[in-house]
């Protein structure tokens, strides 16, 4: 548990810490993005204004329409100021009400002359200005001169104005992000552990288990061994004594083989190797065993179709055997069993139904859980593991198959398991079918 304390701590740094540098750098490129394109929107509107200054003032023919220079100072307007000069730099107007600082800039009249237009910021105490110095040229391509020169600018204060919201906005949302990610984090971390934690509940539990029911065969070789020593005996009382620690050995022996081979099944390790499988004569083959071991239960087998399928034959004989002794050791002497057999579209199902006493809907979510038993196990006097439905049911899915159960109390109980007939047209969510005699819903786990 504590390595498993500081793997979650660990994972949680990691994803915090990922998803924190990419949220931060996804705020900075926002950010740059963003701020260059408030700067062009504020160059921008320098050059607007330069153009429609040279429309008000420019006649068609390129000359200087004197008449107009009155309404190119009105549009001395929104902050920004207009200054016209002739291609030789002679100032033609001035605002009528000069509003920002460091106009007109002479330096850049000497590049505008040039026919090059100029941009720049124009530094002084307390208040930058921008401005833009552009030639308007006009003519042909091969006759074309410089008509007229406009200087616009405008104080950039309201452009680091916008830019301190942009970066306050993007601060906010980077810490926004960095929380998010701490929240993230630690849910994706318990998301991610809660089956971490859950399988190895499960494994503590099984272990538990296991050694649990280990314990109770090798007490009673323990005792049975110590208790014959314990003085001489007959010959008949030695065969007494090994019988029963031969019966405890032949319980543990099955017990460890069904955990190995849940635990092969499990870890992956017990690949099923496909070979054709005759289901229906492993049907008749165990239903006669379970005729000679249970003669007091009368085994009735119905086979219908091809039933075959593409499986290990071992383990679909330990998947059969087991149905058929739990519907035997857990039903009264004389309880018919009925095994039968059909395919069903891409399905061969396997249906062992007994007349017994049924079981408890309260048990039979719990039926496939390893070492449970239920309260008709407990009745009837059988020691088993509690083991043998959850090996039907590893069995039946290293398949590609499905098992469930219908029963109901003072009915009987119907195991069914779907195999698929074909290993390249299993579908692994197709809905456990159900006999036609039986309406009730399969509950399969």
């Amino acid at each position: 548990m504590l390595a498993l304390q500081r793997n979650r701590g660990i994972m949680t740094g990691w994803i915090v810490g990922v998803l924190a540098i990419a949220g931060i750098i996804a705020c900075f490129l926002t950010y740059g993005v963003e701020a260059r394109r408030t700067r062009e929107n504020f160059d921008d509107s320098l050059s607007q204004r330069a153009d429609d200054v040279a429309n008000v003032v420019l006649k068609p023919d390129g000359t200087i329409d004197t008449y107009a220079l009155d309404f190119a100072r009105d549009l001395n307007t929104a902050g920004i100021d207009v200054y016209l000069f002739t291609p030789d730099g002679t100032q033609l107007f001035t605002p009528s009400s000069q509003r920002v600082a460091n106009l007109p800039a002479l330096l850049p009249l000497k590049a505008a002359e040039q026919g090059a237009t100029d941009i720049r910021t124009l530094a002084s105490p307390g208040n930058d200005t921008r401005v833009l110095t552009t030639p308007i040229w006009i003519g042909e391509e091969d006759s074309a001169h410089i008509a007229v020169i406009v200087q616009t600018g405008r104080p950039d204060a309201p452009l680091h104005d916008l830019l301190n919201k942009l970066r306050l906005i993007m601060a906010l949302i980077g810490g926004g992000v960095v929380v998010f990610s701490v929240a993230g984090g630690l849910f994706l971390v318990r998301q991610v552990m809660v089956p971490v934690r859950r399988s190895l509940t499960q494994q503590q539990a099984f272990v538990a288990n296991a050694a649990h029911e280990l314990r109770t065969p090798l007490a009673v070789i323990q005792a049975t061994t110590e208790l014959a020593l314990m003085r001489d005996r007959s010959a008949q009382e030695y065969r007494d004594a090994l019988e029963a620690i031969g019966a405890s050995v032949a319980e543990t022996s099955a017990m460890i083989a069904d955990l190995l081979t849940l635990a092969r099944i499990d870890a992956g390790r017990q690949p099923v190797v496909r070979s054709q499988v005759n289901v229906g004569a492993l049907v008749t083959t165990i239903a006669e065993e379970a005729g000679h071991a249970f003669p007091d239960h009368p085994i009735s087998t119905d086979i219908e179709g091809e039933a075959a399928i593409e499986g290990e034959a071992p383990l679909v004989r330990r998947l059969l055997a087991n149905l058929v002794e739990n519907a035997c050791h857990y039903t009264p002497p004389g309880t018919p069993v009925a095994i039968t057999v059909r395919p069903e579209r891409e399905w061969l199902a396997i249906r062992v139904r007994d007349e017994g006493p049924g079981i408890a809907p309260a048990e039979i979510e719990h039926l496939f859980e390893r070492f449970y038993r239920g309260a008709s196990g407990v009745e009837s006097g059988h020691h088993g593991a509690g083991l043998g439905l959850s090996l039907v049911q590893q069995i039946a899915e290293a398949h590609g198959g499905r098992v469930g159960i219908a029963s109901f109390v003072d009915v009987g109980t119907t195991v069914t398991v779907l195999l698929p007939r074909s290993a390249h047209r299993f579908i692994p969510h197709l809905p456990l079918l159900t006999d036609s005699a039986d309406r009730s819903p399969m509950s399969s786990h």
